[in-house]
């Protein structure tokens, strides 16, 4: 079980994470090997943010947005996985994954 807490708190953590991870990927010489990684980075990075916000918020369009930040969590994660060469694509796949499942976990939860 995922609380509202817990969930601000991972999507938080994911949103930096994912950050880090795009401006990683950015550093690299070889920028078509990487781009798509660093977008897809930079897009959970925004979805996860303001994820959060609507948690704070108890946003009535919570539950939808979560669909969203499931999506992309797992799309990041994906990507970042072909990328082990990279340090932080682990990290951010590994955190992207977590986020995936207490974004599930918590979705779930409250729509029962």
């Amino acid at each position: 079980m995922v609380n509202q807490d817990e969930l601000i708190e991972i999507l938080s953590a994911c949103s930096v994470v994912c950050k880090k991870c795009a401006a990683a990927c950015l550093m690299e010489n070889n920028f078509e090997k990487y781009s798509i990684c660093a977008r897809l980075n930079l897009d959970c990075a925004g979805i996860t943010n303001i994820t959060g916000e609507l948690s704070v918020r108890g946003s009535a369009v919570l539950y939808k947005q979560l669909e969203v930040c499931i999506e992309i969590c797992r799309l990041c994660a994906e990507e970042c996985e072909n990328h082990p060469e990279i340090p932080l694509c682990k990290s951010c796949a590994e955190i992207c994954y977590r986020c995936q499942r207490d974004c599930e976990s918590y979705n779930h939860q409250h729509s029962i």
